[in-house]
C-alpha cells in the first residue's frame, strides 16, 4: 500500500489530472499507520514531497507530524552535504579545478522548492584529466577513499563525495568494454553544457543531460527501487527542451532507455505527454517479449535484483555486447564479487560468489517463465 500511496501523493503533488481523489484515499490509509508510512516515504526519498501534498490535501495531524520528522531528517543530511559542497568548491577554485553537480542538489532545484528532492551524497562530474588532482584535494580536506577504485570518498558519518569522470555508462553493474556499450553518456560534452547556478556550489548540468542520467540511473541501474527516480524523470521531462532531448538521446544511444523510463513514469501516473511529443517519437518500432516482460515487472515494482542485466540482454546492442555480458556474468570480476560480498554482509568472496550466482538463477527463471 505504501508504494501505491506514495505514487498517488506524488501525482497529486505534480498536479496530475484526477490525482487528488486517489491521494486522499492514500492519506486515509496512511493515517492508520503514520510512522510506517512516513519511514517508507523517506526510504523512497519522497518524505518532503509527500508532506507538501499531504498539507495541501488536509491530512491528519498524526500523519503530518510523522512526515515532518522524516522530512527534517532528510533535510539535515542535505544541509550537511550543502556545506561540504561549498567547502569543496572553494578548494577547487584555489586549485584551478572544475566540476559539475550530478543528480542531488542539481535535480532538487528542478523540483521548484529547496529541499524537496533529498539526497545522501554529492555526485561530482569532473574532467578525466583532473581526476588525480581531485583525489588529492579530497585527501587534503580530510576525506578517505571508501573503495579501492577511489570513486567514493568519505569524511565523518555523513559526508560522502562520489567522483565521476569516465564514460557514464549507467546501464548495469556488469562491466563490458566501452566500445561495446549500447549507452554511453559523454561526460566532457555534459561538462561543456553545464551552467553556473547562484544557488549551487558547482555548475548544474543541462536539464536534458540530467534527464538522460535520471532515466539510465533509475531505470537501467536501480530498477526504480526508490520511487524518487521515477519522479525525477517526470520533473525533468517537463523542464527539458524537446529538441535537445532527442539530440542528446541520439548522440548517447540512450533513446530506447529514455523511452522506457519516461513511459514507465507515465504508466505510474507521474507523467503526461512531455512537451514537444518527443516520447512518442522515441517509441521503438519493435519490443521483444523479454524486453516487455522486464519493463512490465519494473513498473509493477516486483522485478528481481539484477533484472537490469536481463533488460540489457533483451535490448538491441552492438555485436559482441551480449557475449561480453554473459562472459562477465559467468566469470565475474573481482570488483563484482566484492560488491556482492558487501551486499551479502561481509561473508567473504565465497559469499559474494554464491549471492552473484543466486541472482543470476533468479533472473534466468524470469527469462524462462516470466
Amino acid at each position: 500500500m505504501s508504494r501505491t500511496g506514495l505514487l498517488a501523493l506524488s501525482a497529486a503533488w505534480l498536479g496530475r489530472p484526477g490525482a487528488e481523489a486517489p491521494a486522499r484515499e492514500a492519506l486515509a490509509a496512511a493515517g492508520r499507520s503514520p510512522g510506517d508510512f512516513a519511514r517508507e516515504a523517506r526510504a523512497h526519498r519522497l518524505a518532503a514531497v509527500a508532506l507538501e501534498a499531504a498539507e495541501r490535501l488536509g491530512a491528519g495531524d498524526g500523519l503530518l507530524a510523522a512526515l515532518r520528522a522524516e522530512a527534517r531528517a532528510g533535510t539535515a543530511r542535505a544541509l550537511a552535504l550543502e556545506s561540504a559542497a561549498a567547502e569543496l568548491a572553494a578548494a577547487a577554485k584555489e586549485r584551478g579545478l572544475s566540476a559539475a553537480h550530478l543528480k542531488g542538489p542539481a535535480v532538487d532545484r528542478s523540483y521548484g522548492g529547496r529541499g524537496l528532492r533529498t539526497y545522501d551524497d554529492l555526485d561530482l562530474l569532473v574532467p578525466a584529466g583532473q581526476l588525480d588532482l581531485w583525489r588529492g584535494c579530497l585527501r587534503d580536506l580530510g576525506y578517505a577513499p571508501a573503495n579501492p577504485a577511489g570513486g567514493s570518498w568519505l569524511r565523518g558519518p555523513a559526508e560522502t563525495v562520489d567522483l565521476h569522470s569516465g564514460a557514464l555508462e549507467l546501464y548495469g553493474l556488469i562491466d563490458v568494454p566501452e566500445a561495446l556499450r549500447p549507452v554511453r553518456l559523454d561526460p566532457e560534452a555534459m561538462l561543456s553544457r553545464a551552467k553556473p547556478d547562484a544557488n549551487l556550489a558547482f555548475p548544474a548540468l543541462a536539464a536534458e543531460d540530467e534527464l538522460l542520467l535520471a532515466a539510465c540511473h533509475g531505470f537501467g541501474l536501480h530498477l526504480y527501487a526508490r520511487l524518487v527516480w521515477a519522479l525525477d524523470v517526470a520533473v525533468l521531462a517537463a523542464a527539458a527542451d524537446p529538441a535537445r532531448v532527442e539530440a542528446a538521446a541520439a548522440e548517447s544511444g540512450a533513446g530506447r532507455m529514455l523511452f522506457h523510463a519516461a513511459d514507465a513514469a507515465r504508466r505510474l501516473g507521474l507523467l503526461g505527454e512531455p512537451p514537444g511529443g518527443w516520447l512518442e517519437r522515441l517509441r521503438p518500432g519493435r519490443l521483444g517479449r523479454l524486453e516487455r516482460l522486464v519493463v512490465g515487472r519494473i513498473v509493477r515494482g516486483d522485478a528481481p535484483e539484477r533484472a537490469e542485466f536481463l533488460l540489457a540482454l533483451a535490448m538491441p546492442a552492438p555485436a559482441g555486447f551480449r557475449r561480453a555480458m554473459l562472459r562477465r556474468a559467468l566469470l565475474p570480476s573481482g570488483r563484482r564479487l566484492r560488491q556482492s560480498a558487501a551486499a551479502a554482509r561481509g561473508r567473504g568472496r565465497l559469499g559474494g560468489a554464491l549471492r552473484h550466482f543466486g541472482q543470476l538463477a533468479r533472473i534466468g527463471a524470469l527469462a524462462l517463465w516470466g
